[in-house]
């Protein structure tokens, strides 16, 4: 399967794949939100497919967290490469 890579909005993508969790975030008491980096607009990438990876990082991250906990998602530019966007969602203060 080949790789579908365009100009992708990465907020965008973002906002509206967290969105479309919110209502399963709210039945399960959990707080859901993005945090952004001011500096991450677009990006050379399979739309699709990042969509998809961003689903089951909700997912995993809505599954394992608590009721009444946090799930934040967020996406920075990588300073070590900065043509990488890291893209993370997991509950709130998990691994700290």
């Amino acid at each position: 399967s080949r790789m579908d890579l365009q100009i992708t909005s990465i907020p965008e993508l973002i906002t509206t794949t967290v969105s479309s969790f919110h209502e399963t975030a709210a039945a399960k008491n959990i707080a859901l939100s993005c945090d952004l980096a001011p500096q991450v607009s677009t990006a050379y990438a399979d739309a699709t497919r990042a969509r998809q990876i961003i689903v089951i990082l909700l997912a995993n991250a809505l599954k394992f967290t608590p009721p009444g906990g946090v799930v934040k998602v967020q996406a920075r530019i990588r300073e070590a490469g900065p043509g990488f966007v890291p893209v993370e969602g997991c509950p709130a203060g998990w691994g700290a």
